[in-house]
């Protein structure tokens, strides 16, 4: 069984690194940064981040599927899926973060001017896509308690 699991963590990171090689190119890899443009605003964000969660996030999937497919009896398979979904709280945490102090560049100053306030609602998108994120930390939260549970219910039927 952990040769099995072990087979499906390598395929899984291996297709993870291939994907990421593919989307952002080797050039992108070597540079270690990746160029977004959104409106008029230029991110220059490091590609390390990124790997890590599109990783947790593949990781994450993969091993929702194989957990519920085997029904929580797979013990190395509910594991690595625990990792995996705290890696992922972890990531969406700190992406929360930076999300939430985007949303606060626009001016709270009494008097804005015209340009202040159009940039302020520009930046709506980051407080509504740190809320969404905060959701869905939750129902990661759920599922790592409720792997827990079964876990700790399938540990005592084989004693």
């Amino acid at each position: 069984m952990l040769k099995k699991e072990i087979y499906w963590l390598i395929g899984t990171l291996t297709v993870v690194l291939i994907s990421t090689l593919s989307i952002v190119g080797l050039k992108s890899l070597r540079e270690s940064t990746l160029d977004v443009n959104i409106h008029d605003t230029y991110f220059v964000i490091t590609l390390f981040p990124v790997i890590i969660l599109y990783g947790s996030f593949a990781l994450f999937v993969v091993y929702l599927y194989r957990v519920f497919r085997n029904r929580f009896k797979n013990f190395v398979a509910n594991y690595i899926f625990l990792i995996a979904d705290l890696a992922l709280i972890v990531v969406c945490t700190k992406l929360t973060g930076v999300l939430s102090g985007i949303a606060q560049i626009g001016g709270t100053s009494g008097n804005m001017s015209l340009n202040e306030e159009i940039s302020k609602i520009e930046l709506n998108w980051a407080r509504d896509l740190s809320n969404i994120l905060i959701l869905f930390q939750f129902i990661l939260l759920c599922l790592l308690a409720y792997t827990g549970i079964k876990i700790g219910l399938n540990y005592k039927h084989n004693k």
